[in-house]
Order: C-alpha cells, then sequence, then structure tokens
C-alpha cells in the first residue's frame, strides 16, 4: 500500500461536471497521486471561458500541490477522446494507471457510459464509475465498506482504493463477504483475517462475513461510501444503484494493483 500512487485520468465534459466529484478525486490522490483532468472542445481553439471555468474548479486541488495535467482535446465526440487520449499516455513517462468515471442519473448519459465501460476494457488501465447518492452525497465521510468476492482481480484495487480515502478522510474500513451457505462463515472470516494481516491494513479494520442474497445484504449495510467489483453486466451495475442506501464505487481493476507488494 505505501508504493501504490494513483494516478487517476478524469473524463469530463463540463468543469461543473468535475466539481461535484473534485472532492473524491482529491481524497483518492492526495498527497502522492496525480490527476489528470480530460475534456474536448468542438471549435478549433477553446473558448477562455472555458479555460477560466477549469482553472477555478482545479484551483483547490492545485492548492494542496497535488499533480495536476490539463489534457484537451479537440473534438465533438467525448467518447472517441477519452480512448484516443489514454492511448497516446501508453509510452509516455508518467500515464494514468486509472480512470474515474461519474455516474449520472441522467438515462442518455447512462447509455454513453456503457459504452464507454465497454471500450475501457480492451485497454490495459483500471476502472472507477462513482455514482454520489444524490440526498446523501459522501455523508459524514467516515465509514467505507468493501465487498470483496473471493480471488477477485478487483479486490486489491478496491482495498487499496479504500486506504487512500481512509488516510485523508480519517474513516473507518469494513470488508464484507458474502457465502451462500452459514457453515462457510468460519472459514471467510479466517481468510479475511489473514488478508489483514498479510496486507498490512489497519488494526480497527471490521470484518463482516454474510449468509444471504448479496443484493439483499448490500441495501441493509448502510455506510457513507460502499467499494465493490465492477459487475460483469452494466445491467446488475443500475441494479445496484436501484436500491443503494449510500454512494457506490464500482472498480474493474487492469490488474497492476498488488496489495501484497
Amino acid at each position: 500500500p505505501r508504493l501504490w500512487k494513483p494516478a487517476v485520468a478524469i473524463p469530463v465534459e463540463s468543469p461543473e461536471d468535475f466539481r461535484r466529484s473534485s472532492r473524491f478525486a482529491r481524497n483518492l490522490v492526495n498527497a502522492s497521486g496525480r490527476l489528470y483532468y480530460m475534456t474536448i472542445f468542438p471549435e478549433t481553439v477553446m473558448d477562455e471561458n472555458q479555460k477560466e471555468a477549469i482553472e477555478e474548479v482545479l484551483q483547490p486541488i492545485l492548492a494542496e500541490h497535488i499533480f495536476v495535467q490539463k489534457v484537451f482535446v479537440q473534438s465533438d465526440r467525448f467518447e472517441k477522446m477519452l480512448i484516443q487520449a489514454l492511448q497516446c499516455f501508453e509510452n509516455s513517462f508518467l500515464p494514468p494507471n486509472m480512470v474515474l468515471l461519474t455516474i449520472s442519473d441522467d438515462p442518455d448519459k447512462r447509455d454513453r457510459l456503457k459504452v464507454l465501460i465497454n471500450d475501457l476494457k480492451h485497454t490495459k488501465i483500471s476502472v472507477m464509475c462513482l455514482w454520489l447518492h444524490p440526498k446523501f452525497g459522501l455523508g459524514s465521510e467516515q465509514k467505507i465498506n468493501i465487498w470483496l468476492r473471493e480471488k477477485s482481480r478487483n479486490n486489491d484495487l478496491a482495498v487499496l482504493s479504500a486506504l487512500k480515502l481512509m488516510n485523508n478522510l480519517r474513516a473507518d474500513i469494513t470488508l464484507y463477504r458474502a457465502v451462500g451457505q452459514e457453515h462457510q462463515k468460519l472459514r471467510v472470516e479466517k481468510e479475511l483475517t489473514r488478508f489483514i494481516e498479510e496486507a498490512r491494513l489497519p488494526g480497527n479494520t471490521q470484518i463482516k462475513v454474510l449468509n444471504g442474497n448479496f443484493y439483499e445484504l448490500l441495501k441493509t449495510e448502510t455506510a457513507d461510501l460502499t467499494i465493490l467489483g465492477m459487475p460483469g453486466k452494466y445491467a446488475d451495475i443500475l441494479k445496484i444503484l436501484d436500491t443503494a442506501p449510500g454512494s457506490i464505487l464500482f472498480v474493474a481493476s487492469g490488474g497492476f494493483e498488488n496489495i501484497l507488494a
């Protein structure tokens, strides 16, 4: 965990879109990470008012001496810009290692997000999708729940991200696992206890192993932020959001994170 440094590309259509997730992004990358603000402009030259608005939303992050790189691409298609820009970064000295997307409640934007997620599956970059609860946001920012699937490649990214947020927000972490049979609980509790020791997680990290249907359990275990692996089907993402009691962060690892390193 001490070696991993998030380098987060955040594609946004407008400065206002970035403003809604900027506090989350700041706490994810602070203090040793990097942030890449990526956007498009359809005209030959970017409008000066847009440049000023971008500088304004980035100011709180720049004030904390976080590395920020602005990436402006002339294009009229937001989705196409993202993949092309990430491809250009592949051979650079300091490329982003993940993309942070936000999930809107607008149906059209959700359809476009589905396309983006599918396109990003063909890259080697990790992906995060953040849905901020419209009423509670990140709440008191004190409780982070992480749902870990057995042998999932997303587990390391989920925990590493939670550690960054925990340190900056001074939050508490609870590791969750859903099992199908009551007799499995003791074995899984031992596995998670060993995982906490091997990963050198904080001593106050809690464990909850629950027997039952994952979707039903998720509804009852409230937190300011719940982190879980990205479902394989986009419909399952929407199913989770329909019943989510708080904000959700979905993570899909590119395969380069290792919490045991």
